[in-house]
């Protein structure tokens, strides 16, 4: 089957230097790049990807991340396939039973492999499938989205990738930190020309700026860079300034000299759709601390409203209540890492000044 999808690749020129009548696949070992993990889903899935996405909406440390789309049968790029690959000491697991969606082991020889899946939202969302595999400090991610999710994915017979797929393209020794020099060098159809918005640069004030805006917080009178030194060096943020209110949005790295955490006074309880965010509130403030302890970097957003008397959030959900932006923030806590895109994500809001 293989070898099938590897010459019809050929064929279509979907991938240069992977298969060549004048000799075998270079596999030479070289430094993976996003373009290598895109070639080996490619050869191994057999899609033809409309186009990539180098600095794909959803969050990783590492440098890897790459977003194939594809549009079967139709004019828009409804399906997806976001891709990882990272060292992490840490194998996957699975959240509390509380948190949304389903999570399971799978069985995968001497790694460890989680699956997880939402199931569709009826004309909202198609829900999703991610497939986590782990083995001696290498963590590679998959996740699928497009097709409506109706149940477990691996009795879906509809996907244009089964959980199977997916499993074995992570487990391919091609597919990680370190590839083969034909993955790095295959000529990938419709790869973009242009691949600097996909570099990364240290995340400065201006990019936490940026971040909040995407978040969905609320457009502030002005902004400016944040007092960060009792975090140490590395630790960036931003200070929001509305009438009534303050907010402040600060990146911490995890190799600060002090840890964000709330002090005895404030009333705490963790985000029922992600136990990773801790919330509190006491008269007059309230908090929300994200900790990505693989990812290197806490996220602490805070707002100052002298209206705060008890706890916040059931009105967080309306623009202009108290703590409504520490709910923006906590829900889209994924936009922010120690690292920022040189592109979209480094472009300064008009309200900021340094």
């Amino acid at each position: 089957m293989k070898a099938r999808l590897v010459l019809a690749l050929a064929v279509l020129g979907l991938v240069g230097g992977v298969a060549s009548g004048c000799g075998a696949e270079d596999t030479t070992p070289a430094p993976a790049t996003q373009k290598a993990l895109a070639a080996v889903a490619v050869d191994d899935l057999g899609i033809t990807p409309s186009s990539y996405g180098l600095a794909p909406d959803w969050y990783h440390p590492g440098p890897l991340k790459v977003e194939l789309r594809w549009h079967p049968g139709g004019s828009h790029d409804t399906h997806r396939l976001a891709l990882d690959a990272r060292p992490d000491q840490d194998p996957p697991g699975c959240p509390p039973r509380s948190a949304p969606g389903h999570c399971e082991y799978v069985e995968a020889g001497t790694a460890t492999a989680v699956l997880r899946w939402e199931e569709e939202a009826p004309e909202e969302d198609p829900g999703f499938v991610s497939l986590d595999w782990w083995r001696k400090g290498e963590r590679h991610t998959a996740s699928y989205s497009g097709e409506q999710i109706t149940g477990d994915p691996r009795t879906q017979k509809n996907l244009p990738v089964s959980v199977d797929d997916l499993l074995h393209l992570l487990a391919d020794k091609r597919f990680g930190t370190t590839s083969t020099r034909a993955m790095v060098d295959a000529d990938l159809a419709k790869w973009p020309k242009d691949t600097s918005e996909g570099d990364m640069v240290p995340a400065t004030a201006a990019t936490v700026a940026r971040r909040v805006q995407d978040a969905g917080a609320a457009t502030p009178r002005s902004g400016a860079p944040a007092d960060v030194s009792m975090w140490g060096a590395g630790a960036v943020g931003v200070v929001l300034e509305y009438p009534g209110r303050e907010l402040t949005v600060v990146q911490v790295p995890v190799s600060a000299p002090r840890r964000p955490q709330f002090l005895a006074a404030w009333h705490t309880s963790n985000l029922r759709d992600d136990p990773a965010v801790e919330v509190g509130w006491k008269t007059g403030a309230a908090k929300a601390i994200w900790r990505d302890e693989a990812g290197g970097v806490w996220v602490v957003a805070s707002v100052r409203d002298a209206r705060i008397t008890r706890d916040p959030r059931p009105r967080w959900v309306r623009p202009g209540r108290p703590g409504h932006d520490v709910q923006a923030i906590a829900g889209w806590h994924s936009s922010f890492s120690t690292y920022e895109l040189t592109a979209e994500a480094s472009q300064t809001p008009s309200w900021f000044r340094d």
